[in-house]
């Protein structure tokens, strides 16, 4: 009574999913049940070639060879997730936890190279940093502790820099807030929102 399936998967028009978007995302699949009713077991092994998905900031952090790896389950109209690890140009990402229907449970483990520009603030050096989606797939909620080598302000550089983030989507909109510390020039940063 098991099954078992293993393929490739090629998507060759990525334009078809984003205006913008180029390249091919290539995948190995192997999917495998025991018997009838037990859940699926699932490996994905993923990679970019000449991959860009027409937004600056993600292909810069992916570059165009981006690679996913993850291993899990699929049962009960969730996914459980062992391992999950995503390997850019510029950016790392481990994963693990559940995505289901009503449930998010998922930690995150990341590190990336700056720079990163938001406005007149730029983001230099590494980031890294560790996080938790939780709440409902329609209304999650994200806490991030994040450290960056420097973030360059408006004449008011500042270096070790730690934030604390929460962000929450909820039915009437959306809240959170932030608290960053660091050390500056003029003695220590504190900013929150």
């Amino acid at each position: 009574g098991g099954l078992n399936f293993k393929g490739d998967v090629a998507l060759t028009n990525l334009a078809a999913i984003r205006e913008g978007a180029k390249g091919r995302l290539n995948a190995k699949l192997d999917a495998s049940q025991a018997r009838g009713g037990d859940p699926w077991k699932l490996a994905i092994d993923g990679r970019g070639a000449d991959f860009d998905s027409g937004l600056a900031v993600a292909d810069r952090l992916l570059g165009p060879k981006p690679s996913l790896v993850m291993r899990g389950a699929f049962g009960g109209g969730a996914l459980s997730v062992s391992q999950a690890n995503l390997d850019g140009a510029a950016v790392k990402a481990d994963a693990a936890g559940t995505i289901g229907p009503d449930k998010l449970a998922l930690n995150i483990d990341w590190s990336a190279q700056g720079p990163f520009r938001a406005g007149p603030v730029e983001i230099v050096g590494a980031a890294k940093g560790v996080g938790v989606l939780t709440g409902k797939p329609a209304e999650p909620a994200l806490k991030l502790a994040a450290d960056f080598e420097s973030i360059d302000l408006p004449r008011l550089p500042l270096r070790q820099a730690h934030l604390d983030l929460t962000f929450r989507r909820g039915a009437g909109g959306s809240d959170g807030d932030a608290r960053l510390t660091a050390a500056s020039d003029y003695g220590p940063a504190r900013l929150g929102a």
